[in-house]
């Protein structure tokens, strides 16, 4: 458990680093805390669906079976969103309101994280039947 910790921790800071990086260089400076922020809040949000299970992959579990969950996660991405299109809200948390050229670095690099929890699930899964094959 402490490795998946760990790893997804990674993953997410690098996520929202990797972000900050292409806003900044990227010829949006003002805007890179904002996009950094963006990237972790709904990293986040694609990381609760991973946590249901440390084992079993999302698919396995079940994308849609849990509706509170689908609540909250909505109602978590509604709260971000107001957070930066929100005029009064803005000035609160520092950021500012995102173009969709940004989304569209924003997106990929938020479900990194997931995806690559995801694959170390699924991977688990392959050498774990392969030890169990190789047992006498």
């Amino acid at each position: 458990m402490a490795r998946g910790i760990l790893s997804q921790a990674g993953a997410l800071t690098a996520a929202a680093l990797a972000a900050f990086d292409v806003a900044l260089y990227g010829g949006w400076p003002e805007a890179a805390g904002t996009v950094a922020f963006a990237t972790l809040a709904v990293s986040e949000l694609l990381r609760a669906y991973t946590a249901r299970s440390e084992a079993a992959p999302l698919l396995a579990v079940g994308v849609l079976s849990n509706r509170w969950m689908q609540a909250a996660v909505l109602t978590s991405l509604g709260l971000v969103l107001a957070v930066l299109y929100v005029p009064f809200l803005r000035p609160w948390f520092d950021v500012r309101p995102l173009r969709a050229s940004l989304w569209a670095w924003i997106l990929p690099l938020a479900v990194g994280p997931a995806l690559l929890i995801e694959i170390r699930k699924g991977l688990r899964t392959v050498v774990a039947g392969r030890q169990e094959r190789v047992k006498p």
